[in-house]
Parts: C-alpha cells; sequence; structure tokens
C-alpha cells in the first residue's frame, strides 16, 4: 500500500513456503551430498571386499574414500537435520514482518503473535544484495539478517517504487 507520505507499506507472513524458497540451494545440497556419498561409499566398500580376493587394490586408499564418502553422507544428513529444523520453526513461529520504504532506509516491525516484538531501521547503504525469488524478495543486510518481502503483496505501482530503493532491475 501506498501512503499518504510517499512510502510503500508491506506486510510478509514468515511461514514455511518463504523458508522454503530461501533455503532452496541448500536442499539441493544436502541430496546431492546424501546420494553421492551413498553411491561412493557403496563403490568403494565393493572395491574394498574384491581386494580381498585380488589384491590388485590398495586397501589404504579404498578405506580412505570410504571414510571421505561417509563423511559426505554424515554431512548431508545433519544439513538435513538443519533444514527440517528451520522448516518446523518457520510453520510454528505464527511471526509477519510489516515494512515501510522511504527513499533513503526502510523501517521493519517484528509482528509476533499479533504483538509486535522488534522494531528496526535499515538504511539503504546498509543492503549487501536483493536475491530476486520466485515468490520472494530476499533483502540482504548480512550474512545472517536477511528479511522477505512477498511480492504477492506489492502492487505493480508500488514495485516501481520498490525497484528504485532497493536498485532491483
Amino acid at each position: 500500500m501506498i501512503t499518504e507520505n510517499g512510502t510503500v507499506k508491506v506486510c510478509t507472513v514468515i511461514d514455511e513456503n518463504s523458508q522454503k524458497e530461501f533455503s532452496a540451494r541448500l536442499k539441493i545440497f544436502y541430496l546431492l551430498a546424501l546420494i553421492a556419498g551413498s553411491i561412493g561409499f557403496c563403490i568403494f566398500l565393493t572395491l574394498y571386499i574384491l581386494s580381498v580376493f585380488f589384491p590388485i587394490f590398495d586397501n589404504f586408499t579404498i578405506l580412505l574414500l570410504m571414510v571421505l564418502f561417509a563423511v559426505d553422507v554424515g554431512l548431508g544428513i545433519v544439513i538435513k537435520i538443519q533444514y527440517n529444523r528451520a522448516l518446523q520453526t518457520a510453520r510454528t513461529s505464527n511471526k509477519a514482518i510489516e515494512y515501510e520504504f522511504f527513499a533513503d532506509y526502510f523501517t521493519l516491525n517484528e509482528i509476533k503473535n499479533g504483538e509486535t516484538v522488534t522494531t528496526a531501521k535499515f538504511y539503504n547503504s546498509q543492503i549487501t544484495k536483493v536475491k530476486n525469488g520466485k515468490n520472494y524478495y530476499f533483502i540482504h543486510i548480512s550474512a545472517v539478517q536477511i528479511f522477505p518481502v512477498a511480492k504477492a503483496e506489492i502492487a505493480e505501482s508500488e514495485l516501481q517504487i520498490l525497484k528504485t530503493v532497493l536498485r532491483l532491475p
């Protein structure tokens, strides 16, 4: 909504969908780690068993590669657990962020269970990156401060203002 001051106000609900879109690359990474680690471990386990009967292969190298692929599987499992925890937290958080975009800065109010719990102000110079996702814009302030803005909540006239403020293409 465009306010009487010419600012843009947007409210984004933080839910499972925003977390899934934000973590899409992480999901691909843990799936690849699980698949590649499992296949590699099985191949080198087979080679290790064959090396008992055919002493062509170096057992130490095979064991080392088996351990490396097992670590790969373990890393995939740890990342999968963290991914699922993040989704569970997003499902149960009942949180929304209300943004107001001005010419040089934006403010946000974090609303949890209908009550404002955090208010913050960020200058446009603090924005390190704005990622254009499928359903959200992700405003990166730092590596740990990333704020989603739902595209569905933005009208076309508001989008033009936001493109100027956030330096979007």
